[in-house]
């Protein structure tokens, strides 16, 4: 337990991938996995306490965010729930597998991603070209639809991880860190 192997680049962005791929190809048939995959992370994190505390305010940001899409309707995700011959369209709440995948996420961020912390403007390219580009993917493997013309949600999607990725790079230098960090 905390050896911090969790931290090392290759684990942590191969566990990211990992995630990323059960959580758009299984929904939340397979969420056991991707939780026991990050209870790992920390288990086997150097400051398990700090690093838990930064996943939480990252993932509930970007989970907020994306709640606020589906709201609008920009994001529609599709329940696992036939009725009749189609599918029930859910437009209310995100499922439980994107804020598994936001936890995921929010674990790279001070590890495989640690690089960005010193260059944000290389962070919000790769956050524009990147985070919306997960998305779009997730649309093609029928995981979420867009209330809007495919080039407007991927507009939209670039333009608010232009700005959110090194943000959420940024809070990490506010986040206290060491094994037995304080939450203030």
């Amino acid at each position: 337990m905390f050896s911090g192997i969790s931290q090392n680049f290759w684990i942590n962005l191969i566990g990211f991938q990992i995630i990323w791929w059960v959580c758009v190809l299984f929904g939340n048939t397979w969420l056991a996995i991707t939780w026991a995959l990050l209870g790992c992370h920390l288990l086997f994190h150097r400051e398990p306490i700090s690093e838990a505390c930064y996943i939480l305010i990252c993932a509930t940001i970007g989970f907020g965010i994306d709640a606020l899409l589906t709201f609008k309707g920009i994001f529609i995700f599709q329940e696992k729930v036939f009725q009749g011959s189609s599918l029930k369209e859910s437009s209310s709440i995100p499922p439980l597998w994107l804020f598994a995948l936001w936890v995921s996420f929010s674990a790279t961020l001070r590890q495989s991603l640690g690089f960005f912390s010193k260059h944000y403007v290389l962070a919000a390219i790769l956050g524009a070209v990147g985070g919306s580009g997960s998305y779009l993917t997730a649309e093609k493997f029928d995981q979420v639809s867009f209330g809007f013309s495919t080039w407007h949600t991927g507009f939209l999607l670039a333009f608010i991880w232009l700005i959110l990725f090194p943000l959420l790079i940024w809070i990490s230098h506010y986040i206290p860190r060491g094994r037995y960090a304080k939450v203030v």
